[in-house]
Order: structure tokens, then C-alpha cells, then sequence
């Protein structure tokens, strides 16, 4: 989905991605970061309750920190964009 580091994310983007990829905007950096949810995840982004959204920000920390320790928590870190084919509210 466009260029590693890139600060924009447009329609044409859009095409590139899978359903269970939520598009985030770093709050820090401006920089679009994509994480790809697994099947569990997906259905917690999914649910009206604030603690699915905290149960699925957690488990995508863990993976994330396997491979980066210093990786950072999508709740409170990134905005989110888009997911499942739609803007995230």
C-alpha cells in the first residue's frame, strides 16, 4: 500500500488491500501503517464493545512486540482509517 513511510493514504490505495487490514495513521510520525488481523482480531474490530477494541488492540501488540519490542499499542498511538473496506469511526 504505497510507499514505506508515506504520510497519504487515497482511493487508489484502497485496491491493494484485504479486508483484514486496518489502515492506521501514526500520531507521532503522520507515517500510514497497515496491521493485518487475524480471524479472532477481525471479529473483535468488529464488535460495538469498547473492550473487544481493547481485547483486539492487545493481541495485535503481542504479535507486533514478537518482532519489535518497542512496538506501540494501536489504541492511543495510531488514528484510525480504514478497515473491511470502509473509514473507520
Amino acid at each position: 500500500m504505497g510507499m514505506p513511510g508515506s504520510k497519504i493514504f487515497t482511493e487508489d490505495h484502497k485496491k491493494f488491500l484485504s479486508p483484514n487490514q486496518l489502515v492506521t495513521r501514526d500520531r507521532e510520525t503522520g507515517i500510514i501503517v497497515t496491521f493485518t488481523l487475524n480471524e479472532e482480531e477481525f471479529k473483535l474490530a468488529h464488535s460495538k464493545k469498547d473492550s473487544d477494541w481493547d481485547k483486539m488492540c492487545e493481541s495485535v501488540l503481542k504479535r507486533n512486540r514478537l518482532v519489535d519490542l518497542d512496538a506501540k499499542s494501536i489504541k492511543g498511538n495510531y488514528d484510525l482509517i480504514w478497515l473491511n473496506g470502509r473509514p473507520v469511526h
